[in-house]
């Protein structure tokens, strides 16, 4: 009898239990469980667009054009010559993180920190990076110019200040400090662009400018 009242018992305090756990811990838990479910099933996007203009023939005009809508990525290129041509090579919408892991590698590079950089001569092809990105509701964008990515990776110049205390120098100079302007994100982030996608699309885009370029 003694057994059956201590099985009655324990019975007893484990749903009190059970009822002061889910009282305490379990509204917090399923809180975070749908937060979790609304993350994960909240709408994104990513849009990415690197534009080459050309002020000289053959090419007018070169466009990369990389989305991901809701797990969902296309990406197409275009190139324009001075003749009219329009070529085209597009990759038809499919299911892959492709696109979210080029976009991840591009924020590493330092793309929300890039600045405009004025063209270096009239020659220069003009780069314009757009960047466009949505997630659960937030949203930010950013619009680049820059030119000549390559000087800017390899022979930027360097910038010197000098402060300047005629009470406490001899020569008038206190401290000279020097920092270089190089950067190699602008040539990094097209780069990128030319070697995205799969074999096939990179060799469509490489025939697609040679097409442009001879037309």
């Amino acid at each position: 009898m003694r057994r059956h009242s201590f099985a009655i018992f324990m019975v007893v305090v484990s749903a009190i239990l059970v009822v002061w756990g889910w009282n305490f811990y379990a509204a917090d838990e399923l809180n975070r469980w749908n937060g979790v479910v609304r993350v994960a099933h909240a709408p994104s996007s990513i849009d990415l667009t690197l534009t080459i203009r050309y002020p000289k023939p053959p090419l007018y005009e070169e466009r990369y054009h990389i989305t991901d809508i809701n797990g969902i990525s296309k990406y197409r290129y275009q190139v324009r010559s001075y003749n009219g041509l329009l070529v085209k090579v597009t990759q038809p919408p499919h299911t892959t993180y492709n696109v979210s892991f080029f976009f991840e590698a591009l924020e590493q590079k330092g793309l929300w920190k890039l600045t405009n950089k004025a063209p270096r001569a009239k020659g220069d092809p003009i780069y314009t990076l757009a960047v466009k990105q949505s997630v659960g509701g937030k949203s930010g964008s950013r619009t680049i110019v820059f030119s000549n990515p390559h000087f800017w990776a390899t022979t930027a110049a360097r910038y010197h200040s000098m402060h300047i205390d005629a009470a406490r120098s001899t020569n008038g100079v206190l401290e000279v400090q020097s920092s270089s302007l190089l950067d190699p994100r602008y040539e990094e982030m097209v780069r990128a662009f030319e070697a995205f996608g799969p074999k096939e699309f990179r060799r469509d885009v490489t025939l697609a400018r040679e097409r442009a370029r001879h037309a």
